[in-house]
């Protein structure tokens, strides 16, 4: 998927792409490998970020084309967000595609540590930018 227009680009590779939509100031993080130097990559990316971050924080994970994650990534999850200074308010959407993958969306979703605010997981991108522009979550 193409960002759209009036997005600010952070990373563009093969297999992690990062941008802004400015309009709503949501980070799209769009990731469709998760091969060690991908994961590495959203690892330097948000470390570069920490304390940079002001409130409200809103990320949408696009993970429709990654596929079920890696054992790097589970494993190193936890320790990297329990580093990060998050504020309070983060909300955090996961897409996740239909079918077979769907199943693997709620034990992804368990995995994911406390102290990083609201997550929920959705297969529909415009029903994801819904809940994280709501104001009523």
């Amino acid at each position: 998927m193409d960002e759209p227009d009036g997005c600010r680009v952070l990373i563009d590779d093969n297999d992690l792409k990062i941008y802004v939509i400015k309009a709503s100031w949501i980070v799209v993080v769009q990731v469709m490998s998760w091969k060690r130097e991908t994961v590495d990559k959203w690892i330097a990316f948000i470390r570069a970020s920490n304390d940079k971050l002001r409130s409200p924080v809103r990320i949408l994970y696009d993970l429709r084309e990654a596929g079920p994650p890696s054992q790097y990534f589970l494993d190193v999850l936890g320790p990297v967000i329990r580093e990060l200074n998050l504020p309070d308010d983060i909300r955090s959407a996961y897409v996740f595609n239909t079918g077979p993958y769907a199943r693997f969306a709620s034990s992804f979703m368990r995995r994911t540590p406390t102290g990083a605010g609201q997550i929920k997981d959705f297969t529909d991108w415009d029903e994801a930018i819904d809940w994280l522009t709501a104001t009523d979550v």
